[in-house]
């Protein structure tokens, strides 16, 4: 989320977050299904009904359908909605499906958020050994491997974070390539064999 104040202070310090996005990669990442929760239907651990403050006791980790409550008082709203083509961060009611790491902390910001359904994940630190390479590498390092190796560490979450919908992988015959070119953006090109 991008925002844009207009911003007056005295009398104050500044601080850049180095490397941010590659650095919230550093946490640990869903890898495979352990289960599927409906959690109307289900009691936590000490038989009472599923509830933040159970999940928060019991470390789920995965993405919950929720119904959320964004009551009027909190100034800056943190969970996105996707209403049409536009995000909004909406105050009221609605229900959606997030990371529960998201939930926890519009929770910790007063959000009412009360879980209906969930996919638990086992969890994974998956980036850590590239990030670290190439954070390692742009820190002791200058000119172009400095360069290179940002572009390393921030195309890496750009990647994941792309709109897959609008990417295909073709095979066309040689012949083919140039009037496909005309009509399509082409980011790379692997030749196979002489045929595609």
């Amino acid at each position: 989320r991008t925002d844009v104040y207009q911003a007056y202070c005295k009398n104050v310090s500044y601080y850049d977050f180095n490397s941010l996005y590659p650095h919230a990669m550093l946490n640990p990442m869903p890898v495979s299904l352990k289960k599927r929760i409906n959690f109307e239907e289900n009691v936590s651990i000490d038989g009472k009904p599923i509830t933040m403050d159970s999940l928060i006791k019991e470390e789920f980790f995965g993405f919950v359908l929720a119904e959320i409550f964004c009551p009027d008082n909190i100034v800056n709203p943190t969970l996105p909605l996707r209403v049409g083509l536009k995000t909004i961060y909406p105050k009221g009611k609605w229900e959606g499906v997030y990371f529960f790491e998201e939930l926890i902390n519009a929770y910790n910001f007063g959000y009412i958020i009360k879980p209906l359904k969930g996919y638990e994940f086992t969890k994974s630190n998956i980036f850590t050994d590239y990030i670290n390479h190439f954070y390692e590498k742009k820190k002791n390092s200058t000119g172009a491997e400095r360069f290179i190796s940002k572009n390393h560490l921030n195309m890496l979450y750009g990647i994941f974070g792309r709109k897959q919908i609008n990417i295909k992988t073709i095979r066309i015959h040689p012949d083919e390539l140039r009037l496909y070119a005309t009509t399509h953006v082409i980011r790379a090109v692997l030749e196979i064999d002489n045929k595609n």
